[in-house]
């Protein structure tokens, strides 16, 4: 039985992207082609105009998911992140969906999908990197607010992942910043 909800249940954008992230970290031990499944996830964002994710809530976790697993295009912006880039909030932080308050973990993703997608404006940069300084606690932490599913249909959270995601956009932000220069 247990096999028949599997096969029901259809494909996700963020596992697809897992999956093939896992595998070309482990492209020396085994002979799966991936471009097949590159090209679905870029058909989706086609047919759909953006990535959706199964595990947690949000454009920008879906699109910096999706994002790393696309091979490097080399020809500009991957459209998936400048259309991201365009759901900044005026305070420089992201929301998770458009319309939402920016957090601290939105935005973190947000410019790891930023990155990944080689969009290089400056001033977005520099307000995104600005808001995840300024939300940052005394103590180091970020403020968090409920993303990843579980129990379906119920958001839940979990405050490493808060943690994880922001410092993956500051991560993000000193690559960019050794790449490109100052902003």
């Amino acid at each position: 039985m247990a096999y028949l909800a599997v096969r029901r249940d259809p494909p996700v954008e963020d596992v697809v992207a897992h999956v093939v992230t896992a595998l070309d970290l482990h492209s020396g031990t085994h002979l799966i082609a991936r471009d097949e499944a590159r090209g679905w996830l870029e058909e989706r964002f086609r047919r759909q105009g953006r990535w959706h994710a199964g595990w947690y809530h949000g454009l920008p976790y879906a699109t910096a998911e999706v994002l790393a697993a696309l091979a490097a295009r080399g020809d500009g912006p991957h459209d998936a992140a400048v259309a991201l880039a365009e759901t900044q909030n005026p305070d420089g932080g992201w929301p998770a969906e458009r319309g939402e308050a920016s957090s601290p973990a939105a935005t973190g993703l947000a410019l790891a999908a930023l990155e990944s997608g080689g969009v290089l404006d400056r001033e977005r940069w520099a307000a995104g990197l600005d808001h995840l300084t300024a939300a940052q606690r005394p103590d180091g932490t970020w403020p968090g607010q409920p993303l990843m599913y579980g129990p379906r249909p119920l958001l839940t959270h979990y405050q490493t992942h808060t943690q994880a995601f922001a410092a993956m956009g500051l991560f993000a932000g000193r690559r960019h910043l050794s790449t490109h220069g100052g902003l």
